[in-house]
Protein backbone atom coordinates (compact mmCIF):
# COMPACT_ATOMS: atom_id res chain seq x y z
CA UNK A 1 0.00 0.00 0.00
CA UNK A 2 1.25 3.49 -0.87
CA UNK A 3 0.85 6.42 1.47
CA UNK A 4 0.62 10.10 0.63
CA UNK A 5 1.25 12.41 3.58
CA UNK A 6 0.10 16.02 3.28
CA UNK A 7 1.79 18.21 5.87
CA UNK A 8 0.56 21.68 6.77
CA UNK A 9 2.10 24.21 9.11
CA UNK A 10 -0.36 25.69 11.59
CA UNK A 11 -4.11 25.26 11.77
CA UNK A 12 -6.11 25.14 8.59
CA UNK A 13 -8.29 28.24 8.45
CA UNK A 14 -11.21 26.44 6.86
CA UNK A 15 -12.48 23.02 6.00
CA UNK A 16 -12.03 23.58 2.26
CA UNK A 17 -8.50 22.17 2.11
CA UNK A 18 -9.35 19.16 4.26
CA UNK A 19 -12.48 18.48 2.22
CA UNK A 20 -10.49 18.74 -1.02
CA UNK A 21 -7.81 16.36 0.25
CA UNK A 22 -10.42 13.84 1.38
CA UNK A 23 -12.20 14.10 -1.98
CA UNK A 24 -8.91 13.55 -3.82
CA UNK A 25 -8.16 10.55 -1.60
CA UNK A 26 -11.54 9.03 -2.42
CA UNK A 27 -10.74 9.26 -6.15
CA UNK A 28 -7.53 7.26 -5.71
CA UNK A 29 -7.60 3.51 -5.98
CA UNK A 30 -7.51 1.35 -2.87
CA UNK A 31 -3.73 1.06 -3.10
CA UNK A 32 -3.25 4.60 -1.74
CA UNK A 33 -3.85 5.97 1.71
CA UNK A 34 -3.85 9.73 2.29
CA UNK A 35 -2.92 11.11 5.68
CA UNK A 36 -3.10 14.76 6.78
CA UNK A 37 -0.57 15.96 9.37
CA UNK A 38 -0.14 19.36 11.00
CA UNK A 39 2.85 20.85 12.78
CA UNK A 40 2.47 23.96 14.94
CA UNK A 41 3.32 27.32 13.40
CA UNK A 42 6.34 29.08 14.84
CA UNK A 43 5.71 32.17 16.94
CA UNK A 44 9.04 33.76 16.02
CA UNK A 45 8.76 37.17 14.37
CA UNK A 46 11.84 36.80 12.19
CA UNK A 47 11.32 34.96 8.94
CA UNK A 48 14.58 32.99 9.13
CA UNK A 49 13.86 31.89 12.72
CA UNK A 50 10.30 30.96 11.76
CA UNK A 51 11.45 28.83 8.83
CA UNK A 52 14.08 27.14 10.98
CA UNK A 53 11.61 26.40 13.80
CA UNK A 54 8.93 25.02 11.51
CA UNK A 55 11.49 22.93 9.62
CA UNK A 56 12.74 21.43 12.87
CA UNK A 57 9.13 20.67 13.88
CA UNK A 58 8.64 18.80 10.59
CA UNK A 59 11.77 16.73 11.17
CA UNK A 60 10.97 16.03 14.83
CA UNK A 61 7.53 14.69 13.98
CA UNK A 62 8.97 12.43 11.27
CA UNK A 63 6.18 13.30 8.85
CA UNK A 64 8.38 14.32 5.94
Amino acid sequence: MWELVVVTVGKLSGQGFRHGAERYAAMMCGEWRVRLETVPASRNRGIAARIKGEGEALLRNDVA
